[in-house]
C-alpha cells in the first residue's frame, strides 16, 4: 500500500482525515512542522503530503520553502489549510504546492486529486526514463575551438535561467544540439522537450496544433485535444527554424510569450490558462535583414531576439573538425563493424580542415557515414583518397583568375563560383538558395545542370 503523509497541528482534523485515507493509503502523521519535516525526510518515496499552512512551530510556507531550495527531498505536496485567501493560495503554489484545497472539501474529491497526482508522477518517472535514453543516444557537445567554448559558457549560464532563447546560425552548424544542451543542463531536465517544426504544420491548423481545440471548435472536434504547448507544460518546447511563419503565428506566439497564456481554439474561457515553460527558437537567416525587408515583424523579432546564441560556421572553427570527424568515425565503425578503430591519415585531414563545409557539422557527419559504410572493414586508416569528392569541391571553389582565357571558360568559371558561393550561403538549402537568387528551383536546378565541364 503507498505512503501518504498528513502533517497538522489540528489532532481531531487530523485523525478524522486518517481514519478515512487509510482504507486507500498506508498513512503516515505529525502534529507539528517540525516532526513533520523529519517525516518527509525519512519518506521521500510517498505518494503526497497533506500539509496544513498555519502551524505554531513551522509554517507549511516555510517547509515549502525548504523543499524548493533542495535542502529536502520530497513527495508531490498538497496545502490543506482553513485560511484560503486569494493571496495565500498565490504564495503557496510559487513556493511549489502542488495543490491548495479548503479543509472542508470532499473526501472523495481529495482522493482524485491525490489519485491524479500518482498518475503524474508516474508520466514524470515515464519522461526522466525516456530523456536517459534520448541523452544516450545523441551525440556529445564537442567543443575545442575557443568560438565553441565561449558558446558551451553561454549555454552553461542561460541553462541556469528563466528566459526563452534566440539561436541563430547556418544550416547544418548544430542549433539543434545547443538547444537540447540548454535543456539537459537545465533544472527542469526531467520534463518533456519537445521539438515542433513549425513549418511542417499547415496554417489551417497549427493554432490549433500549438494551442489545442474545445469540443466542437470545428468540424470533426469531437472532443476536445491538448495543444503542443500545454503538452509540455513544466519544460521545453524548441521550435527549429522560426524565421519563415506567417505573420498571424506570429502575432499568437508574440501574444504568448508576453504573458504565457493561451485559451483552446473554440473556447468560450473567459480567463487564458498560464503555463510554465521555456520557449527556444532557432533561425538560418539572418533575422535583422528579414525585418528590414518587411518578411518578419519588428515586434516578433525584439521579442524573440533579448537573449541569443549565434553558432558560428564550421569553417570558422576549424579546431572542431578534427574531433568530429573522429567521433562520427568511432561512432559509424562500431555501428557498422562492432569496432571503432579506424583513423583519419593526415592527407585525409588536411582535406578535411581546408574544405569549406557549406552544410557544416551535418555535411562532415554524411560524409563520415558515407565514407565507413563504403569502406573495407578490414581497413585502418582513411586516407585521402576516400575524400575524393571533397578534392573537387575544394578545386571547384578556388578563385580562378579570367585574365587571358576565352569568353566561354570565363563564363563558366563565373557561373562555378556563382551557384558555390550561393549554395554555401544558402546553407546547401536549393530553395533558399532559389529564393535569394530570384529564380525558381527548377530554374536553379536547370542552371546548375547546364553549367559545362571543363575543357579536355
Amino acid at each position: 500500500m503507498e505512503k501518504l503523509l498528513i502533517i497538522d497541528d489540528s489532532v481531531p482534523f487530523l485523525e478524522d482525515l486518517k481514519l478515512f485515507l487509510q482504507k486507500h493509503y498506508f498513512v503516515l502523521t505529525a502534529y507539528s512542522g517540525i516532526t513533520g519535516l523529519t517525516l518527509i525526510k525519512s519518506n521521500p518515496d510517498a505518494v503526497a503530503v497533506l500539509l496544513d499552512i498555519r502551524m505554531p512551530d513551522m509554517s507549511g510556507l516555510e517547509i515549502l520553502d525548504l523543499i524548493k531550495s533542495g535542502a529536502v527531498s520530497s513527495p508531490p505536496v498538497i496545502i490543506i489549510s482553513d485560511y484560503t485567501s486569494p493571496e495565500l493560495v498565490v504564495k503557496a503554489i510559487k513556493a511549489g504546492a502542488t495543490d491548495f484545497i479548503p479543509k472542508d472539501v470532499n473526501l472523495q474529491i481529495l482522493i482524485q486529486k491525490i489519485e491524479v497526482i500518482k498518475e503524474k508522477s508516474g508520466l514524470l518517472d515515464k519522461i526522466s526514463y525516456l530523456n536517459e535514453m534520448i541523452n544516450d543516444n545523441r551525440d556529445p557537445f564537442i567543443c575545442v575551438s575557443e568560438k565553441m567554448k565561449h558558446i558551451n559558457e553561454l549555454i552553461e549560464r542561460f541553462a541556469a535561467m528563466d528566459t526563452d532563447i534566440l539561436i541563430t546560425g547556418e544550416t547544418g552548424s548544430g542549433k539543434d544540439m545547443v538547444a537540447y544542451e540548454i535543456f539537459r543542463r537545465s533544472a527542469v531536465n526531467n520534463q518533456i522537450f519537445l521539438t515542433v517544426p513549425l513549418s511542417s504544420l499547415s496554417e489551417s491548423v497549427v493554432e490549433s496544433e500549438l494551442f489545442g481545440y474545445s469540443k466542437g471548435a470545428f468540424t470533426g472536434a469531437a472532443q476536445s485535444k491538448k495543444g503542443k504547448l500545454e503538452s509540455a507544460e513544466n519544460g521545453t518546447v524548441y521550435f527549429p527554424e522560426i524565421s519563415s511563419i506567417s505573420e498571424n503565428l506570429q502575432l499568437k506566439l508574440l501574444q504568448f510569450m508576453q504573458y504565457k497564456t493561451f485559451a483552446p481554439v473554440g473556447s468560450s474561457e473567459t480567463l487564458n490558462r498560464k503555463l510554465r515553460l521555456r520557449l527556444i527558437f532557432a533561425a538560418n537567416e539572418n533575422l535583422h535583414e528579414k525585418v528590414n525587408a518587411g518578411a518578419l515583424r519588428a515586434d516578433f523579432y525584439y521579442r524573440i531576439d533579448t537573449v541569443s546564441i549565434n553558432v558560428p560556421p564550421l569553417r570558422e572553427r576549424r579546431e572542431d573538425i578534427l574531433p568530429l570527424a573522429q567521433y562520427f568515425i568511432n561512432k559509424f565503425s562500431s555501428r557498422f563493424y562492432g569496432n571503432s578503430c579506424l583513423k583519419l591519415s593526415d592527407d585525409a585531414f588536411d582535406l578535411l580542415k581546408g574544405y569549406d563545409w557549406p552544410g557544416n557539422v551535418r555535411e562532415l557527419q554524411n560524409l563520415i557515414l558515407k565514407t565507413v559504410a563504403l569502406s573495407i572493414p578490414d581497413d585502418s586508416v582513411i586516407t585521402g583518397k576516400h575524400f575524393e569528392s571533397l578534392q573537387f569541391s575544394t578545386a571547384q571553389n578556388e578563385k580562378i583568375s579570367d585574365e587571358n582565357i576565352d569568353y566561354e571558360t570565363a563564363k563558366r568559371n563565373f557561373k562555378v563560383r556563382y551557384f558555390t558561393n550561393l549554395l554555401r550561403k544558402a546553407g546547401n538549402n536549393h530553395n533558399l538558395a532559389a529564393k535569394m537568387a530570384g529564380i525558381t528551383r527548377a530554374g536553379l536546378d536547370k542552371a546548375i545542370k547546364e553549367i559545362p565541364g571543363p575543357p579536355a
